[in-house]
């Protein structure tokens, strides 16, 4: 039988699967909550709009520094769905109730449904805001301080001029998994990994082990709808229509499709919620995962899915194009803890531009910090010799 189901079998896990991705459980990343600071490197014009705007930017995928963002955690998983076998125990093919054939064809529709599921989250804008953290940051002089290092001034603000905002890192991951999913997006935040190899094996067995066990439900789910045709077939109901074969069949057939949703409902619809949880889990992770090459950035991000109109996306000016972003909002408050430092970057000009960083702050409402003030914003100098001027 689980042959002759596998038409209805595909069209009912592709919209589980389908279903299941709407689900917020699925669309949530785990977020940190280590204390420490992170930093988010900028140029004048960015801490003016930030402070402004109460709102971070976050900049479309294709625009930042490593052009194979999101593109290795797909590759990664399509390696683990080309290399998909169902591990079937041979005393269950044995018994017939599910072939090698009917097998290989379900390999098939798991391939398919994942490869169809990713198409559809692909659809997103992928906005990306980078922040940097402590951890592993080591030089040949000790710890560097993530909040001054020539990679970063170099990058993201501008050589001269440029800013490092110090953020909280439990108010941001707090605040942050707090905004949960939207009917048009996804924002979720986490460290950057720069290993692939070990995920990809995490992956692989996650994967295979729901594969087996969808096959397991199938075989279990046919051996249900076997028990209850024996039953229907005794109906006294259908036995009534047995002289008109055109009712006899249309009542059937009603009847048997009922209990085939009943079993599916039971039995596959898990499994392709499962499935569909592996699918965006695995989509939200491609968006953290970078190539090596990269890995001394240490890099910590908040990221954006979104599915909403184009009216929401903003525009900048590049090098070579227009840059998309959008804002993401923060719990900016002169009262609060999310802000803990500015770094004032390398500048031919150190002091005015730190009494003018101040003066900024102040007018915004934050305190700062320094002396006998204990609380507030702390607004110190670039000690990275420098130069671009």
């Amino acid at each position: 039988n689980s042959g002759g189901l596998l038409l209805a079998l595909s069209v009912r896990f592709n919209t589980g699967v389908k279903a299941s991705m709407k689900d917020d459980e699925h669309r949530q990343s785990a977020t940190e909550s280590e204390p420490g600071l992170l930093y988010h490197y900028t140029t004048q014009a960015g801490l003016i709009g930030v402070l402004e705007s109460k709102s971070i930017w976050a900049t479309h995928m294709l625009h930042l520094n490593d052009s194979s963002e999101v593109r290795l955690g797909i590759e990664m998983f399509n390696r683990c769905l080309v290399g998909l076998r169902v591990n079937q125990r041979a005393s269950e093919l044995k018994r017939g109730s599910i072939s090698a054939e009917s097998i290989q064809k379900i390999e098939r529709l798991l391939r398919e449904s994942a490869a169809s599921a990713i198409r559809e989250l692909s659809a997103a804008e992928v906005f990306v805001s980078s922040f940097f953290g402590s951890a592993n940051l080591l030089s040949d002089t000790g710890e560097k301080d993530p909040g001054d290092t020539l990679e970063q001034w170099r990058a993201y603000s501008g050589g001269s001029g440029g800013f490092s905002i110090g953020f909280d890192k439990k108010v941001v991951s707090a605040y942050i998994q707090s905004l949960g999913s939207e009917a048009n997006s996804v924002v979720t935040c986490g460290s950057c990994t720069y290993e692939s190899g070990t995920q990809e094996q995490s992956l692989q067995k996650a994967v295979q082990e729901i594969a087996d066990a969808f096959v397991n439900q199938v075989h279990i789910a046919d051996s249900g709808i076997d028990a209850d045709l024996s039953k229907l077939r005794d109906d006294p109901a259908l036995q009534r229509f047995a002289q008109s074969p055109p009712q006899f069949v249309e009542a059937f057939i009603a009847k048997y499709l009922a209990i085939v949703d009943d079993h599916f409902d039971q039995r596959i619809e898990p499994s392709a919620r499962a499935f569909s949880s592996i699918v965006m889990r695995t989509f939200i992770m491609s968006a953290f995962l970078k190539s090596p090459a990269f890995r001394a950035e240490n890099e910590w991000r908040i990221v954006m899915f979104s599915y909403g109109p184009p009216s929401e996306i903003r525009f900048r000016p590049g090098q070579s194009s227009l840059i998309p972003y959008v804002a993401i909002p923060l719990p900016f408050d002169p009262e609060g803890s999310l802000f803990r430092r500015v770094v004032v970057g390398p500048s031919p000009r150190i002091n005015e531009a730190i009494a003018a960083t101040k003066l900024l702050l102040k007018s915004k409402g934050y305190k700062i910090k320094g002396g006998e003030k204990k609380e507030g914003v702390e607004v110190i100098a670039s000690v990275v010799p420098y130069r671009n001027w």
